[in-house]
């Protein structure tokens, strides 16, 4: 007979009566005989161990503790002690609550943290019916320290929706040039959708005298990818429009290029009928007073929380001019001009010209790109904090970062390798660990000299 200790679990199982006891009792007396040491049979406790599905029943009533036989504890008289049963699954749905929290403060923190804006510095917006249970910990989360409640909070989305503009958005390929010839076509197609986009609106019940139609364009240079959206006028508004939006995102212009028009959308709108909304002021002079105080599970414990009514508070290379064009303080944007014919000439060149010029540029474009980007950002950040305080935290972050780097050598053990050359060379590497500096010497002595070619 094989006995199963169960002593870790918190309940015993609900099949488990005074007759199954009596019974192993008289097993473990008789086993008892076989030696001093043999392992005895152990009751299952209700001493805090892991959960169990009979906890579940505990915990919704199916089992209830007054009524369950008295066969626990290290005497075997105790009963089925609920508040432990009630404690473990509160820190079990705590886990749950906390990766949820995490998850939405996350999605928050996507579109402003990762944006470049600090959350700690504004409010916290709380709506839908269940905003309220975790605003507080995803307020600690990101930081911030305040949270504002609509009183229409529970309803918000719902509310909102009843005040929308009704929207229609329809769109047409079109991918020919922006020309004086081009544009009758485009205002035909412009006419054709706005036909269909007002018909369904109106459809919605919005009446004409509430009608708004949109006329956008999707333009891009020719040979490039990348559309920008701007309002449709004439060709050269167009083209005015676009070159500016272009320097706006990218810091350069290509204006010996021809447009392409990809795409022309028209959006109908509905506009809502406007509703009064009374404005709310705050009246309270004196501290709100809790309805109740009533236990919560939070931060690892229990706490006596106030409830408020909540009307009530607010590889193959030989030589280095195999490995690409070697380019040699080439000014590749002047005047906000991107110098894109000089550079495909230099690309080309050579006895190894590049294989694909197009990507090239649209790597460089995009290098610049992301640069302006960066200038923009670190300049409001400068004004925003001041130039003081971002070049002490630069400096925090090259301490941190040397000091990550020490911590890192000093688990390091001194090595040697040798790599062998395909022409038979050979460079050889010996590190030698200084863990009381926590610095590492990289000695090439024994390496083959540089080789000609």
């Amino acid at each position: 007979m094989k006995l199963v200790n169960g002593g870790d679990t918190t309940v015993v199982d609900a099949y488990l009566s005074p007759i199954l006891r009596r019974y192993v009792d008289g097993v473990a007396a008789a086993l008892a005989g076989i030696s001093a040491d043999a392992t005895k049979l152990e009751f299952m406790k209700s001493d805090g161990g892991l959960l169990t599905v009979t906890d579940c029943n505990v915990l919704v009533g199916k089992i209830q503790p007054a009524f369950f036989p008295q066969v626990f504890g290290t005497e075997g008289n105790l009963p089925i002690d609920l508040e432990i049963v009630r404690s473990k699954f509160a820190q079990l749905t705590t886990g749950f609550v906390a990766i949820a929290i995490d998850k939405m403060a996350k999605a928050i923190a996507k579109i402003s943290v990762q944006r470049g804006y600090d959350a700690s510095e504004y409010t916290l917006c709380c709506f839908v019916g269940a905003g309220g249970q975790h605003a507080c910990a995803i307020a600690e989360s990101l930081g911030m320290s305040q949270i504002f409640i609509h009183p229409y909070a529970g309803v918000l989305s719902a509310y909102g929706i009843g005040l929308a503009d009704v929207r229609v958005l329809k769109e047409r390929a079109v991918e020919a040039l922006l020309t004086e010839e081009t544009l009758p076509n485009l205002e035909q197609i412009l006419a054709a959708l706005t036909i269909a986009s007002q018909a369904e609106i109106i459809a919605q019940g919005t009446s004409e005298d509430r009608l708004e139609v949109v006329y956008k364009a999707h333009l891009r240079y020719e040979g490039t990818d990348s559309t920008l959206t701007i309002e449709f006028g004439s060709v050269e508004q167009m083209r005015s429009r676009f070159d500016l939006a272009y320097l706006q995102r990218y810091s350069f212009t290509m204006l010996d290029k021809a447009l392409i028009v990809e795409s022309v959308p028209v959006e109908a709108i509905g506009h809502a009928n406007a509703i009064a909304e009374p404005v709310l002021t705050a009246h309270r002079t004196t501290p709100c007073l809790p309805v109740a105080t009533v236990p919560v599970y939070t931060h690892g414990d229990w706490h006596q929380t106030p409830v408020y009514q909540r009307a009530e508070m607010p590889p193959n290379s030989t030589h280095i001019d195999e490995e690409g064009i070697l380019l040699d303080n080439f000014k590749l944007v002047d005047r906000g001009h991107f110098r894109e014919s000089e550079l495909l000439e230099i690309l080309g060149s050579g006895n190894y010209p590049v294989r694909n010029p197009a990507q090239n540029l649209a790597d460089l474009q995009a290098q610049i790109a992301a640069n302006e980007r960066g200038v923009r950002e670190l300049h409001r950040t400068i004004e925003h904090y001041g130039l003081a305080t971002v070049q002490t935290y630069m400096q925090h972050v090259r301490n941190n970062a040397a000091e990550s780097v020490r911590r890192a050598i000093s688990v390091l053990q001194d090595g040697s390798y040798t790599y062998i050359m395909d022409d038979g060379t050979e460079i050889c590497v010996n590190i030698t660990i200084d863990r009381t500096q926590r610095s590492a010497r990289i000695d090439f002595t024994g390496t083959s000299p540089q080789q000609p070619t």
